[in-house]
């Protein structure tokens, strides 16, 4: 088998290190300098340090790589250069998620849109420019509402607005970016959903099951597969997705969507062309043997690909956090690596990082991951270890100690 030329856009070491497990490839990573690690420079065949968000330069450098070399596939796993990597396959006439379905889903108002004339679920929802639509919108639906970015990601500026109260207090504030999106608010289980689409063929990988922070801002503070979902919640859920992913066009490539399972059946929150993030693929791993990055990087060379689940176990991932103020150690961290079923411990942040209120997923301290042969084994050993780590806090205001952990 001839060597194959991967080209990864952005994307964290987990990704490239699963990446390369797939056979005879030659990887190189374009990254930020400042989210670059030691061990990425270990594990990527070639490294470009480049500024990604908003970076005229980037395609055209792309294509200048890709002039000395050829690429046999541009792939990324992270939500800003996932069309970046979409537009240059497309013109390189390789194998990737097709730009529409990229836009399509990075803008949650066209999702919705597209979503209009398929036979998803429906959620009202609309584009607003300022309060007063706002307001229009929450009488009409006539309860809670959703307002979130348009092109947002990991839950930073979703916020549950229950009455009209709450809407002037944003007002007050001044909190409210515009132009943004607003929906009603769905009540019931969220999940999430793991899928591989090759030539427009829907493959369910695994239904995660969430702990989010709930109101008002739905922060995910765990992750556990599989989901304890009945067969027939999992038929209805796949079902729901599929139509999604061929409304908005998704024929090619990894993703990851969000739901709702309430009373009134699944609802869509929305969905994402790349693999999911807080190490769920890492989750799907363990649990079921389907490495998402490998499959991904195999199928985007033309390879064929076996979708089978090769264990049935379960894993859980569960995020750590603390009080305001500045971390001055962690406690506890050695003991937990040593506990049983413990696959990985991470901190976040460093010694000497201000610990804010959470507010988004980037606020998030760290997290432990978990192995277990039931859901419940690898959720309490999760939820055990993160309880054991002490984050220990100096409070400018009280001056004292505080243990962190969900």
């Amino acid at each position: 088998m001839s060597i194959k030329r991967v080209l990864m856009v952005g994307g964290y070491t987990q990704a490239i290190e699963y990446a390369k497990l797939a056979e005879n490839i030659h990887l190189t990573f374009i990254q930020h300098k400042n989210r670059l690690r030691p061990q990425d420079l270990q594990i990527a065949d070639v490294v470009h340090m480049m500024e990604l968000n908003d970076n005229p330069d980037l395609e055209e450098f792309i294509r200048c790589l890709h002039r000395i070399r050829p690429f046999d596939a541009v792939l990324s796993v992270t939500e800003f250069s996932l069309l970046t990597a979409s537009k240059m396959a497309e013109e390189f006439g390789l194998l990737n998620t097709p730009v529409k379905a990229v836009e399509n889903t990075r803008d949650k108002y066209k999702m919705r849109q597209q979503m209009l004339a398929s036979n998803c679920n429906p959620v009202r929802f609309s584009a607003v420019n300022n309060f007063e639509e706002i307001v229009r919108f929450f009488q009409s639906v006539g309860g809670p509402i959703i307002l979130k970015p348009i092109d947002g990601t990991g839950s930073k500026g979703v916020r549950l607005i229950m009455d009209m109260s709450e809407l002037e207090e944003q007002k007050s504030r001044n909190s409210i970016l515009f132009p943004c999106l607003v929906e009603e608010y769905i009540d019931g289980v969220e999940f999430s959903v793991e899928t591989i689409t090759i030539d427009g063929r829907h493959t369910l990988l695994a239904i995660t099951e969430k702990l989010t922070t709930g109101a008002p801002h739905f922060i995910e503070m765990g992750h556990a597969v599989p989901a304890r979902v009945s067969h027939e919640e999992k038929t209805a859920i796949f079902e729901e997705v599929q139509e999604l992913l061929d409304a908005v066009g998704h024929t090619f490539g990894p993703a990851h969507t969000e739901v709702k399972l309430s009373s009134k059946g699944v609802h869509i929150i929305e969905t994402q062309t790349r693999p999911g993030g807080d190490r769920i693929p890492m989750l799907v791993d363990i649990a079921t043997g389907c490495n998402i990055y490998k499959i991904m990087v195999e199928a985007a060379l033309g390879r064929p690909v076996d979708l089978t689940a090769t264990r049935s176990k379960a894993a859980a991932i569960r995020y750590v956090n603390a009080n305001i103020g500045m971390i001055e150690c962690f406690e506890g961290i050695e003991s937990v690596k040593a506990m049983a079923g413990i696959r990985e411990v991470r901190m976040l942040k460093e010694v000497g990082t201000y610990i804010t209120e959470l507010s988004s997923s980037l606020d998030r301290v760290g997290y432990v991951v978990a192995e277990g042969d039931t859901v419940e084994e690898a959720i309490n050993r999760a939820e055990a270890a993160s309880r054991r780590i002490n984050v220990v806090i100096n409070n400018v205001e009280n001056h004292h100690d505080v243990k962190g952990g969900i």
